[in-house]
């Protein structure tokens, strides 16, 4: 008898298509920095940091900083001082604008950086490695504030933070690039993945692959770098070329040996949502509790399902719960079906005053044996809700669950010579 349980949620995905990508999952931010050295592997310099700034009521402190030839990680925490000034704060966000290279360059700092001055612990941003001979800078010249009640607001100032170096930064900054040992290419099930560069330092291991799909698929499980005996488990850094070219990044890996980097299994893609269910929404409220929370999970019993098309419908549950994001916290209800939906498109709900709701985020799990075999999950799809609006029947568009493509993807890698 195969026991199941849930492996890692992925609230957002990578879909490698002829087309593009949609969306993209991080699995990884470097969390391997704060492993320990009992391993043996070589660990990257660190420093600890004590540069602060302050400006218009808010410092910003730097805690720590790793070096090595493939990056720089600095660590920051935040603190609004002037809590008259600025009263009811819950985050301060640097903003991707509001980074300024003096001596280092940020590396995806995306939409900003979250800090959090009330009980947070400090946050990680990467830059790109340090240039000898450079004193390296961390310069910010404004931060988004977000407030309880929902509003927010830009400061602009100036928190310049000096980095402090020291230690052998030379063997810090040391790297070695990867070539492939035999094949640069593995093809298995319709699916192909070509090396195109590898590099290790002393905080990470990066490979980068192209990945070419006769169908749109998705990654399913972490990517897996073995060494010996050990398997590191990594993760997406970035995804380039319109979703067909990946960097991996693992942890770091003694210099002069060589790993295989392992991928798949994949699912293909859901197909296009064209595929729906009728549900009586009230029908499956009437006969729910809810817990101590306010949160109500109620299991969709036959008859609630009015009509699906085309087979039987994959609804098995609707929750009643909250969406919490920064500064907000909307009511919302979530539809919870069996299957993994993530790459459907065009996913919504054409409610019973004939009006159509889009989804405010989605949730999908898979399932691993002990032994680590992937199987299908669930997927919830949830939506901003307003009791008056769900009155009636729900038509859900949601496509078809995706098809798991299993095998072994696995390219040798040894130091280039």
């Amino acid at each position: 008898m195969t026991t199941l349980y849930s492996s890692s949620i992925r609230r957002r995905i990578l879909i490698i298509t002829a087309g593009g990508a949609i969306g993209l999952s991080i699995f990884l931010g470097g969390s391997w920095l704060a492993r320990s050295s009992s391993d043996g592997l070589l660990r990257p310099l660190q420093t600890a940091q004590d540069a602060s700034a302050t400006d218009a009521g808010i410092t910003i402190k730097l805690i720590g900083a790793t070096f090595s030839g493939t990056g720089t990680w600095v660590q920051f925490v935040a603190t609004v001082e002037d809590d008259a000034r600025f009263p009811g704060v819950t985050t301060v966000t640097v903003p991707a604008e509001g980074l300024v290279d003096a001596g280092l360059t940020p590396i995806d700092a995306g939409d900003g950086v979250l800090l959090q001055p009330r009980g947070g612990g400090p946050v990680i941003l990467r830059f790109a490695p340090l240039v000898p001979g450079v004193s390296p800078l961390v310069r910010i010249r404004s931060v988004d504030l977000a407030f309880k009640d929902g509003g927010t607001l830009r400061v602009n100032g100036d928190w310049t933070l000096p980095l402090v170096v020291s230690g052998s930064l030379h063997e810090a900054l040391r790297i070695e690039r990867l070539v492939a040992r035999n094949a640069s290419s593995v093809a298995e099930g319709g699916i192909s993945v070509r090396l195109l560069s590898a590099v290790r330092s002393s905080s990470e291991t990066l490979v980068t692959v192209e990945v070419v799909a006769e169908e749109p698929v998705v990654m399913l499980a972490e990517p897996v770098l073995v060494v010996g005996s050990d398997r590191l488990t990594g993760g997406v850094l970035r995804s380039m070329e319109d979703g067909g070219v990946l960097e991996l990044g693992f942890p770091p890996t003694p210099f002069g040996t060589s790993p295989i980097v392992v991928l798949g299994p994949w699912t293909i893609a859901s197909t296009p949502a064209e595929v729906f269910s009728d549900i009586n929404v009230p029908a499956v409220l009437s006969r729910g509790v809810p817990d101590e929370s306010g949160k109500l999970l109620v299991e969709v019993a036959a008859g609630d399902i009015i009509g699906s098309a085309p087979g039987q419908s994959p609804v098995r549950f609707v929750e009643l719960g909250r969406i919490t994001r920064v500064g907000s916290s909307t009511e919302a209800i979530a539809f919870h079906l069996a299957g993994n939906f993530e790459a459907a498109e065009n996913v919504h709900a054409v409610l019973p005053g004939g009006t159509a709701a889009v989804t405010a985020g989605s949730i999908s799990e898979y399932r691993k044996d002990q032994g680590g075999a992937v199987f299908a999950g669930t997927t919830a799809f949830w939506f901003p809700y307003r009791p008056a609006d769900w009155e009636g029947t729900v038509r859900l568009y949601h496509g078809t669950g995706g098809r798991i493509i299993r095998g072994s993807w696995a390219l040798s890698l040894e130091p280039a010579r």
